[in-house]
């Protein structure tokens, strides 16, 4: 009984020594855990890093060579006093307007939203005859893709509408083209979420209204953390 009795004693003893040994081993260890913890989520970190980048480098690419790539195709005229004259007379002659912006200054203005004719693609390439176009509004005209297209090589476009237009998500690439534009609507277009991303190449953009499209909050929320001081309107519910 005596040595049955001690047995048992040194086997629990041997159970709450090793117990204790494991509980102070594991102590031991957790600064080797937390480093190798570390480690991982520094490189799943870095390697979700190097995928952004890459993507980004991709987008990047992708957008130079379509741009690059329109130029080429549809290099612009050269203008001089003559031609810039005659490409006003066709725009007012399709019942668009050129005003200058103002007094000391050739900056201009060019308006076909108040035309009581057709105006389509052709229409709105015309602008590509005049010099220093600041502000295009096309609002509820015809055009479509392509006259977007048509206006990569205009540097000091900064602002265009395109309200009520034709207008879908594969153009929006080609206003990549447009550094400078701070004000841009396309309201009531079908363009999405998938679209409007790329328009984060858009630095100096400040006032984008997307209401009555297939843009969503969180489309909306993340262009506007992409560019600081953007303000991206999708109207009220």
């Amino acid at each position: 009984m005596l040595g049955a009795a001690l047995d048992q004693i040194k086997a629990e003893s041997k159970a709450a020594i090793k117990a204790e040994a494991k509980a102070e081993l594991k102590t031991e260890l957790k600064p080797e855990v937390k480093q190798e913890l570390k480690e991982e989520l520094k490189a799943e970190v870095k390697a979700e890093l190097m995928a952004e980048m890459r993507k980004s480098l991709a987008d990047t690419v992708k957008i130079q060579f379509k741009l690059v790539a329109a130029q080429e195709a549809n290099p612009l005229p050269t203008v001089d006093d003559a031609s810039e004259e005659e490409a006003i007379k066709q725009i007012n002659a399709r019942g668009g307007r050129v005003n200058v912006l103002a007094q000391n200054t050739d900056e201009k203005v060019v308006s076909f939203h108040l035309s009581d004719k057709p105006i389509n693609d052709e229409a709105l390439a015309l602008v590509r005859g005049l010099r220093n176009v600041v502000e295009i509004n096309a609002r509820g005209t015809d055009i479509t893709d392509e006259a977007i297209k048509a206006l990569v090589g205009l540097p000091n476009l900064q602002r265009l509408n395109l309200a009520k237009t034709k207008v879908t998500d594969d153009a929006l690439i080609y206003l990549a083209a447009h550094p400078n534009l701070v004000y841009l609507n396309l309201y009531g277009t079908p363009v999405t979420d998938d679209g409007v991303g790329v328009l984060a190449n858009l630095p100096n953009l400040k006032h984008l209204y997307l209401w009555q499209t297939g843009v969503t909050k969180e489309g909306a929320a993340k262009l506007e953390s992409q560019i600081p001081g953007l303000e991206v309107n999708l109207g009220t519910e």
